[in-house]
């Protein structure tokens, strides 16, 4: 049974998590403003603390791939990259929306689909489409959130629209009467182990040398080595 310590930083909310065969053994998360870089290390090391484990007890470390926030995937990936370089465990990367969706509740029927939404910012968003198997079947995209996007959908009874800051585009949506709009959902790093389990059953692990979100665009990263040998030699 893997135990996995995972980060998801792509949205305003930083959170990690630990869990052993899928089973959440202790999570916290922070939702201050631009505080990723000041929260990420305290965080890990109080769900080490929380879990009664070491970094060196995981089989594999997992992130957010994204796409979201420039600085914050930037944060949660070089981070999780250092956790990986100084303790020679696996990295495991899983897209955000693609997370979202296998942990969503929603029974869909084959006829209808699921549609993700993250903010991308300036009346933008990141997108991804998804059927009743969790199967993604449009591939996550930017655009802006308009009358242009539904023709890259495939056809479906009903479109149900869930995601990050969803609100933003309800008086859109509601115009559609085959949209259902779901309650928002957040990004959250207990979202990623189902899929981390998949691919850690398939030896699916990163390129720490090569290895980058899922931006859609580029961004430059800061050094947070100090941080992350006081997680490991505390461990």
């Amino acid at each position: 049974m893997p135990l996995f310590l995972s980060i998801e930083t792509s949205a305003e909310i930083c959170s990690v998590a630990i869990a052993e065969n899928q089973a959440i053994i202790s999570s916290l998360s922070d939702s201050e403003p631009n505080s990723h870089s000041k929260k990420l290390s305290l965080l890990t090391q109080q769900v080490l603390q929380m879990s009664k484990t070491s970094i060196n007890e995981m089989d594999a470390i997992v992130v957010s791939a994204g796409p979201g926030s420039f600085t914050g995937l930037r944060i949660g990936v070089s981070f999780a990259k250092g956790i990986c370089f100084g303790s020679g465990k696996p990295l495991i990367s899983v897209e955000t929306l693609q997370a979202m969706a296998t942990s969503s509740e929603i029974n869909l029927a084959e006829n209808e689909l699921l549609c993700l939404i993250a903010d991308a910012g300036n009346n933008e968003a990141y997108y991804a489409v998804f059927d009743h198997q969790n199967h993604q079947l449009v591939s996550t995209s930017l655009g802006f959130f308009n009358e242009e996007i539904f023709k890259s959908f495939p056809e479906a009874e009903k479109y149900y629209f869930s995601g990050n800051k969803i609100t933003k585009w309800t008086s859109f949506l509601q115009s559609r009467q085959e949209v259902i709009i779901l309650p928002e959902m957040k990004p959250s790093a207990s979202y990623l182990f189902k899929s981390a389990e998949e691919k850690f059953k398939l030896n699916l692990f990163e390129d720490l040398s090569n290895f980058e979100p899922l931006y859609i665009r580029d961004f430059k990263a800061k050094d947070y080595s100090a941080k992350i040998r006081k997680i490991l030699y505390s461990s």
